[in-house]
């Protein structure tokens, strides 16, 4: 409820929706209302507030950002907590009060990355106290980007718990709505890229080369692009692990030297290894700088970036297969790095 200052001292501007409104304006006219707040009501109309819908982008949750009033669930409930099943490294789960009744209820969101572009969205909601029922025939929808319903479920007697599961992929966007008793909340929700205009106006911008590192390559002793084998490999008397160094002049006066690492694991699957450090390994990393992979539409890959701070190196690890294409970028500020490999 908001008091607005520029209206008389006796005038009271409340925001709240059509529906709410028009059960205030039930009370008023048969009385009730006045009751209620032992006041004399002599008018009571509907201001129309022109807004737009801000969309929460659940792939930044990997990157540890969230929306306005998104917690996570151990904050709000540690029964909300104990009902989220999806545990894994590979989601992330947040939770926000709603208070459509007199009684508060949890809303949790949990997005689970599948692979580069594919993941599972799971809506629950919870009573904020275990103990106690969610409100008879209340509704969770899931709608499409522009209104129309896909699924929905509601409470039965008793119920403390009503859920909902997607699969949705990058670019998606849907529309959450909770309803009970004529009154609804929505939430509208994307999963877009999270690459920012790497390059723009005020970035200076290394794309290093503009044809793909061939991974595979370093295996019979062919390194490009000023990549060069370390020690390791050329000292190394068998074939199942790989490694290539370069130095990267990020700015004027800081110059990083880059790792890859590669171990055959299994007939078609490698691991990968990359870490980034000062040419001087004691020397700390630049604060703030970050290491991310991306997919070859410069999408980040959740839980594949790091940032330094007061940080010797960053190392990042994962698997791929012959043929998979990703991108390294770094960034520091203003300055960045990318290229791109296909191994």
């Amino acid at each position: 409820m908001e008091m607005n200052e520029n209206q008389p001292k006796n005038s009271l501007t409340l925001r709240g929706t059509t529906e709410a409104f028009e059960y205030l304006q039930q009370l008023w006219q048969s009385g009730e209302l006045e009751k209620l707040l032992g006041v004399s009501i002599t008018n009571i109309r509907l201001k129309t507030i022109s807004q737009t819908n801000k969309w929460e982008n659940l792939s930044q949750w990997f990157q540890n950002s969230f929306g306005e009033n998104w917690q996570p669930v151990e904050t709000i409930s540690a029964f909300a907590w104990r009902s989220n099943t999806s545990q894994e490294t590979t989601s992330v789960t947040r939770a926000k009060l709603i208070n459509l009744t007199q009684d508060f209820i949890i809303f949790c969101v949990t997005i689970q990355s599948i692979d580069f572009d594919h993941y599972n969205i799971h809506l629950q909601i919870l009573s904020s106290d275990d103990k106690k029922a969610l409100p008879e025939q209340l509704k969770l929808s899931l709608l499409d980007e522009a209104g129309n319903l896909i699924k929905q479920v509601s409470t039965q007697s008793q119920d403390n718990l009503i859920q909902l599961q997607l699969s949705s992929e990058l670019g998606d966007q849907f529309i959450t709505k909770i309803e009970v008793n004529s009154i609804n909340f929505k939430e509208y929700f994307s999963i877009n890229s999270l690459e920012e205009n790497i390059v723009n106006t005020s970035s200076t911008v290394q794309l290093i080369p503009q044809t793909n590192t061939q991974l595979d390559k370093w295996f019979s002793g062919q390194f490009f692009h000023d990549w060069k084998p370390t020690k390791f490999t050329t000292e190394k008397e068998d074939d199942s692990e790989v490694s290539g160094i370069k130095q990267i002049s990020l700015t004027p006066d800081i110059t990083l030297t880059l790792e890859i690492r590669q171990q055959r694991i299994a007939q078609n699957k490698l691991e990968l290894h990359l870490r980034i450090s000062k040419i001087n390994k004691s020397i700390y990393l630049p604060k703030k700088l970050e290491l991310m992979i991306l997919d070859q539409s410069n999408h980040k890959i959740p839980n594949l970036a790091a940032k330094a701070d007061e940080d010797h190196w960053l190392q990042l690890k994962f698997t791929a297969s012959p043929g998979d294409n990703f991108k390294i970028y770094l960034k520091l500020e203003h300055s960045n790095f990318l290229e791109s490999f296909i191994v």
